[in-house]
């Protein structure tokens, strides 16, 4: 966990803004002092995992809320956390879709998790374009009074650009 103590303010922290989750500087920390073997620190900690009776996927699923006492543990949040604001979550998430291969290596891609992911992707954006059509729901209703072939006929795109890009809030759809 991080230690407050072993903190030094360096040029790099000062230029960092003041919201810098201590999570996200922890692991810049962290990353900065790393030396030795990486694989070997891996199997170290996969090793630790099978004598408790997990494996990665139990981990990740139990540490990502998947257990009420995984939910309010305060070590296990900060992780969590640290994970969630990591400069690293993006590079994780893209190779995991699209591993590399190892180097010269012309053997066929491991298997990815591309169709999972785009599934996920899909149904994300499924939600947030549903939300943002029902949020400008309003701005496609025909009043009563103007239920009328000129009333109808008179729908312009401008009138509608201009109503989609006002600045009144939840009205400028994000996509």
């Amino acid at each position: 966990m991080f230690d407050a103590d072993s903190e030094t303010d360096t040029d790099e922290d000062q230029n960092q803004t003041p919201s810098c989750p201590i999570q996200l500087k922890n692991t810049r920390r962290l990353r900065g002092t790393l030396t030795g073997n990486i694989a070997a620190k891996v199997l170290s900690v996969l090793s630790s995992m099978e004598s408790v009776g997990l494996n990665l996927p139990l981990f990740l699923d139990f540490l990502s809320w998947g257990d009420q006492e995984c939910v309010v543990n305060a070590k296990i949040r900060y992780e969590r956390t640290a994970l969630m604001v990591s400069e690293e979550l993006p590079g994780i998430l893209e190779r995991w879709r699209s591993p590399p291969r190892a180097a010269g290596s012309t053997d066929v891609r491991a298997k990815a998790a591309r169709p999972v992911m785009e599934e996920f992707a899909f149904s994300c954006v499924t939600e947030v374009v549903e939300k943002e059509l029902q949020g400008i729901q309003e701005l496609s209703l025909c009043p009563s009074d103007e239920v009328s072939d000129s009333g109808l006929t008179r729908f312009l795109i401008e009138d509608m650009v201009l109503k989609l890009s006002s600045p009144a809030p939840g009205s400028t759809p994000k996509l």
